[in-house]
């Protein structure tokens, strides 16, 4: 059908019937929906290095325009988090610079897409955990 996975549509069907000799039109609405968009992940193929780290994520299968990553030093994302907005759907991998030497930071990637100008996103993906040098 060439529908949008990040959509919902609505169908309408109108059918006539003959009463009384009188034609009636009955409308019946139905919503299609193509099912929620599934989060990426991330590989575990992280590299830590002094004051950056390279993330690298599965590509998505689904029509997506790009990625988001968010990192932050706390585990709930409350304090201290960036978000890295990546156009294009080919890429598979970031590195993030100018991080500060041995703490934790917790990172997490989901996809968006943009359709008539609107942002519509997936959920995050489940978080991981790493230290740099």
């Amino acid at each position: 059908l060439g529908l949008s996975e990040m959509l919902k549509y609505i169908a309408i069907v109108i059918s006539y019937c003959n009463f009384h000799d009188k034609i009636l039109p009955f409308l019946c609405a139905a919503r299609i929906s193509q099912g929620k968009r599934r989060e990426p992940s991330i590989t575990e193929r992280q590299k830590a290095g002094k004051k950056k780290v390279s993330v690298s994520w599965k590509k998505s299968a689904q029509s997506i325009t790009g990625y988001q990553i968010q990192y932050s030093t706390s585990a709930s994302f409350k304090k201290g988090k960036k978000t890295i907005t990546i156009p294009g759907k080919k890429k598979q991998s970031r590195t993030i610079k100018k991080l500060k030497t041995k703490k934790k930071y917790y990172i997490r990637i989901r996809t968006y897409q943009v359709i008539n100008g609107k942002k519509t996103v997936s959920k995050w993906s489940k978080t991981k955990k790493f230290k740099t040098k």
